[in-house]
């Protein structure tokens, strides 16, 4: 049941960065969904330790995407605190590079993750083909004459 809540979890946080990025650059600021995810970077931190810790069950897709939440979340914190920008769409490019960049990571492993497992489970039902009814290249040289 975690393993899920880390996905869905990942998967919402993405979509609500998304339609920030969104809403940033038309000025409009999202005060009701920040109360709901907020701009802790301890959600990147957890989500990327739960994805990274739980062995294999994440694919690589899901991790690049937690790590994507966790540099946001960083990133952000680092700027508003640190520095004072007069023009805050050189933060916007970033953002918005960082979470099409890891979007772009995210569908590249899942097709190509999608991609090796139906290939691998049709050599399994080959293999297991060729052992139930025999090898057909493999006929005995009585079989030939």
């Amino acid at each position: 049941m975690d393993k899920a809540i880390v996905r869905i979890s990942t998967i919402i946080f993405n979509i609500y960065l998304l339609i920030t990025l969104c809403n940033a650059w038309n000025g409009v600021a999202l005060g009701a969904y920040d109360m709901l995810f907020g701009y802790s970077a301890m959600t990147g931190v957890i989500l990327s330790v739960l994805a990274f810790s739980q062995g294999p069950y994440h694919c690589k897709w899901m991790k690049s995407l937690a790590l994507n939440i966790l540099f946001t979340q960083v990133f952000t914190f680092i700027v508003t605190r640190y520095f004072t920008l007069e023009d805050f769409t050189i933060c916007l490019m970033i953002l918005s590079g960082s979470w099409g960049l890891s979007t772009i990571l995210a569908f590249y492993f899942a097709i190509s993750h999608f991609v090796k497992v139906r290939r691998l489970k049709k050599k399994k039902r080959l293999n297991q083909y060729k052992h139930y009814n025999g090898d057909i290249n493999s006929r005995s040289e009585s079989e030939d004459k």
